[in-house]
């Protein structure tokens, strides 16, 4: 079965049809006007142009009525003259002869009539004195310009008197007067003259009645006909306009009420339908705001807020009356109002988004930490019309955020004023960390992380303190050990070293913390066992305090992932749902809002894992072994193969053999945020390439990653490796900013380093350091770090 077509709907944004200057100047009216302005200026003038026709033809068919009627007359007293003219008795004869042409006086409209003989006398007339006279003195007589051709044509009739047949001329300018001659037998000439004149007027008298009553009747149709479209038509329009102007200003249950067959009633049925899906997506929407966690508000053109949902209102405990305009700018702790009004401020007059935190006062009096993010919001033609936000309360996340500073505060005082020389290493003996006491003892430059511990090691001590280091590692349980150490001033000075251990959730070790303490040569072997045993206690007590503080730092971090995520499940279920099943039902604005709800909980999601891997990055365990760079790189590229295929970016490769020391996942993940962040920073080239390779030298290998991006100034190249720095805006280039710190942690953690170097509108190279592992040991998939002796 095939689905109904659906009608013809013009395209959102489409120019009217071209329309008549003559429609367009009447659709400036109301219809109350036009219409009847329409009516009197359409049917008026070809009712007038009608009747102007009709006038004009009054005359000439009053003419051409008198000239047929004469021609019938004419024949009449021709035959009934030449009957009188025929007659024996002569004197009888010419008596009714003149009796039938006095009678012509009795018809309306006849002025003269003349019985013409041969010889062009009259013998009979309406006047007797034209009887007996010549008929050329009496037309000459009379004066009469009109008659001036009576004479010829009484001529013409004497020379064709054979010819019976009846003749009309008309003679005046005004086309009123005839005159009219036929023969009679025996050469006889009748002319008759006859002015219509008043039958012309009584002609005009009734054609103008006639119209002046049909123009009564045509005024009287138009006046009814006018009142009809008023009552059937314009009142109905109005109330149509008035229900969609309430609809147009929020009022959801304005009907028409209008169901007829004609089609304002179909307008009208349509408008309810319409009214009906907008108060039921009203409704849906108001149900999906208000059943959100976030607190939401929107503002308009004049930077006041004019709408707060529920939970809004149900925080402040105050009324949304109360709230609208600057009223929930009370709420604000005085502290940050300033900081908060610049904020926004600046960002309405750029139409730009924005994020800010200020502590605002709950209905309990207490205040609470908010975030507050707010974007833009635009109508349906794109227009600026105000902004639309959303508040988070991040108060226990501040809270567990000082509780980890103050920890980490406690910690750091207790090993930086320890006396003992305390150092933390990474499995391989790379130094992460040392103390006060430890860097005066080597001096600042030899005790910068990075150094393998047992390069200040006295050759002759490296190899078994290596070794022991090796077995802290492998049991992770702290050894003893004692050696000797070049101090900076050249000193050898004997150490007593006690190790412990850090372990991740996974039992496996992470981190080897070492004391040390100074023997004096002289010292008895006993003592030297007491101070150890002393010292190893004590690194027992810091290392089960590190593991608690660690354990401490899991469970933090799953808290965290775990607190965040969950109210995000619910407004992303939501929005899901909203989106899925009730898109059709939005217009323009909702869909826009649920769009920017959806990348909202997709941004925080993505911020929330990236935490969460940074955060397994610092505690995961490494398992460092040899890894064949080129493998490494070639995997990298067919996994971003798709993203370099989407933004049409070419790739050039030169790297060598080299096999470096390093974990295969942490070495995946910085390739892959290298790669990826080379392939967002060209998308805007106009040829966006990109240049991989790697080469060895000097016991390292040194890997390349080069874009002809957008580039970035050297005076921030240590801010884009710290977490959440970005130099560009989130529209314009996406991401949370944790990518770099992780490459950063990741690649320390291998012992490596990372640093770039880029040029504004030059593209950028990220350049990663890596040690070499020697190539057997990579074929046989076992091999050593870099040689030294080890700590315990």
């Amino acid at each position: 079965m095939s689905a109904a077509r659906a009608p013809d709907v013009p395209a959102h944004g489409a120019a009217p049809p071209a329309r008549p200057w003559i429609v367009r100047w009447f659709a400036h009216w109301p219809s109350r006007y036009s219409i009847p302005l329409i009516v009197v200026c359409v049917v008026l003038p070809v009712w007038l142009w009608i009747n102007v026709l009709s006038w004009a033809s009054v005359r000439h068919n009053v003419v051409q009525d008198a000239q047929a009627t004469l021609r019938d007359r004419l024949h009449l007293e021709q035959t009934r003259l030449e009957t009188q003219l025929g007659s024996d008795t002569a004197q009888g004869s010419w008596l009714g002869v003149r009796r039938l042409v006095g009678a012509w006086g009795l018809y309306p409209g006849v002025t003269h009539v003349w019985l013409v003989d041969a010889h062009g006398r009259v013998r009979a007339s309406l006047s007797r004195r034209d009887v007996g006279q010549p008929l050329a003195s009496v037309l000459q007589a009379m004066a009469d310009p009109t008659l001036a051709s009576a004479w010829g044509l009484h001529r013409n009739g004497a020379a064709s008197a054979a010819e019976h047949a009846a003749q009309t001329h008309v003679l005046s300018d005004e086309k009123t007067v005839l005159l009219g001659h036929v023969s009679v037998y025996p050469q006889h000439q009748l002319l008759v003259q006859v002015d219509s004149a008043g039958a012309v007027a009584q002609a005009w008298n009734i054609a103008r009645v006639r119209t002046l009553r049909e123009t009564a009747t045509v005024l009287l149709l138009l006046a009814f006909i006018t009142w009809l479209v008023h009552r059937t038509w314009i009142q109905r329009m109005e109330h149509l306009k008035a229900t969609a102007t309430a609809l147009g200003q929020g009022h959801w249950l304005a009907r028409t009420g209008m169901h007829e067959s004609d089609e304002l009633g179909g307008i009208g049925r349509a408008m309810d339908h319409m009214a009906e899906a907008l108060q039921q997506q009203h409704q849906h929407l108001h149900t999906v705001a208000n059943a959100s966690p976030a607190l939401l508000w929107t503002s308009g053109l004049d930077k006041g807020c004019d709408w707060f949902n529920e939970r809004w209102l149900a925080f402040t405990g105050r009324t949304l009356a109360q709230e609208r305009g600057n009223g929930w700018a009370e709420g604000v702790h005085p502290e940050d109002f300033a900081r908060c009004l610049a904020v926004y401020v600046a960002s309405f007059d750029a139409r730009e988004a924005f994020s800010r935190e200020y502590r605002l006062r709950r209905h309990d009096g207490e205040y609470r930490w908010m975030l507050d993010q707010g974007t833009p919001r635009l109508d349906a033609q794109g227009v600026f019309v105000g902004f639309m936000g959303s508040c988070l309360d991040i108060t226990d996340i501040k809270a567990l955020e000082a509780q980890l500073l103050a920890q980490a505060d406690f910690f750091r005082v207790l090993v930086e004023r320890a006396t003992s020389f305390i150092t933390v290493n990474d499995i391989q003996g790379r130094r992460l960390y040392a103390n006060p006491a430890y860097r005066e003892l080597l001096g600042d430059e030899r005790a910068q992380p990075g150094r393998l511990s047992w390069d200040d090691v006295h050759p002759d001590d490296r190899a078994a303190l290596q070794c022991v280091f090796d077995e802290t590692v492998r049991t992770g349980v702290g050894q003893t050990a004692r050696f000797r150490l070049i101090t900076a001033q050249g000193e050898v000075r004997h150490l007593s070293s006690h190790g412990g251990v850090i372990r991740l959730p996974d039992g496996r070790v992470s981190q080897v913390v070492v004391s040390h303490d100074v023997t004096a040569q002289v010292q008895a072997e006993e003592n030297l066992r007491q101070v150890n045993a002393g010292l190893e206690q004590r690194v027992a007590e810091r290392t089960a305090e590190l593991q608690a503080v660690n354990q401490s730092l899991e469970s933090f971090v799953y808290s965290v992932s775990h607190d965040l995520k969950a109210p995000l499940r619910g407004v992303d279920g939501y929005s899901r749902l909203l989106e899925h099943d009730h898109l059709t039902q939005l217009d323009a604005e909702g869909r826009l809002f649920v769009a920017q709800i959806r990348s909202g909980v997709h941004r925080m999601e993505q911020l929330i894992d990236d935490l969460l891997v940074y955060s397994r990055m610092e505690r995961r365990h490494l398992e460092l072994r040899p890894l064949p760079l080129a493998e490494q790189l070639s995997d990298a590229l067919a996994f971003s193969q798709a993203a370099l295929e989407a933004q049409h970016c070419s790739v050039s490769t030169a790297w060598d053999d080299s096999v470096v020391w390093a974990d295969a996942t942490g070495l995946a993940m910085v390739l892959r945020n290298l790669l990826g962040n080379a392939i967002k920073f060209s998308a805007q080239a106009a040829s966006p390439c990109m240049e991989v390779g790697c080469q060895r030298g000097n016991g390292v290998a040194r890997v390349w990653v080069r874009d002809n991006g957008v580039g970035f100034d050297m005076k921030y190249h240590d801010r884009i490796f710290e977490m959440f720095q970005r130099l560009h805006r989130q529209e314009a280039f996406p991401g949370t900013g944790i990518g770099l710190a992780l490459v950063k942690k990741a690649v320390e953690r291998m012992h490596g380093r990372v640093w770039a170097e880029s040029q504004p509108g030059a593209g950028a190279t990220f350049w990663l350091e890596l040690p070499l592992a020697s190539p057997c040991a990579a074929d046989a998939g076992l091999g050593q770090g870099p040689s030294g002796a080890q700590h315990p």
